[in-house]
């Protein structure tokens, strides 16, 4: 596989039942990406753990809170459950990068998720995306694992990246809209134009 596109887990590492649907975006891009000629695949992590409907959809703080302390449980020493399961996925399909999409809340697990990734396979590589890593670029790439950043919309630049991590030779420079570490500090290439037709992508 070419690329493994990753939405880490949040919802099920605080106990509260998951959408039963991959995550809109995602399936965009792979989409995207398959019409480009490369290979992609989803993990969303939050429905690889079966979770039984939970009283949260009725807002309760308390219950919130708890959610809260379960999350901070699962990142730390005693884990969760559906690491495992992640590590199984990263084994079974050994992608040649790993996309990760990241949102503040469950930035994290992103990054847990970015770490175990190399741990699985040192070579492969690490690129985040989202709006997290969008507005946070410099943060984001201060996590050892991550090597790349895609600022704004993925479509363009994930699809040059992917082709050039392909074909063994990859140009950060020539990639618009990409992030990354030099030995001067990180550099942030220009956006790339925005997609104007949204009717000429691939269906999902």
């Amino acid at each position: 596989m070419d690329i493994l596109l990753v939405d880490p887990p949040s919802k099920s590492l605080q106990g509260v039942v998951a959408e039963f649907a991959y995550p809109m975006s995602l399936v965009k891009l792979a989409g995207y990406l398959r019409e480009g000629g490369v290979d992609a695949g989803i993990l969303c992590c939050d429905l690889l753990t079966d979770i039984p409907p939970s009283p949260i959809w009725d807002f309760d703080l308390a219950a919130y809170a708890e959610g809260q302390r379960a999350y901070a449980r699962a990142l730390g020493p005693e884990g969760h459950e559906i690491w495992g399961a992640i590590r199984g996925a990263l084994e079974r399909h050994r992608p040649t990068a790993v996309g990760i999409t990241c949102l503040t809340p469950s930035q994290d697990a992103g990054w847990k998720v970015a770490a175990m990734a190399k741990e699985v396979d040192p070579s492969v590589t690490v690129v985040v995306g989202g709006h997290h890593a969008t507005f946070c670029p410099d943060q984001t790439l201060r996590q050892e694992a991550v090597d790349y950043v895609i600022r704004g919309e993925g479509e363009l630049p994930l699809l040059q990246l992917a082709r050039q991590l392909a074909a063994g030779q990859v140009d950060p420079v020539a990639v618009p809209g990409l992030s990354y570490r030099t030995n001067e500090g990180c550099v942030h290439n220009p956006p790339p134009p925005l997609i104007q037709d949204l009717d000429a992508l691939p269906r999902p």
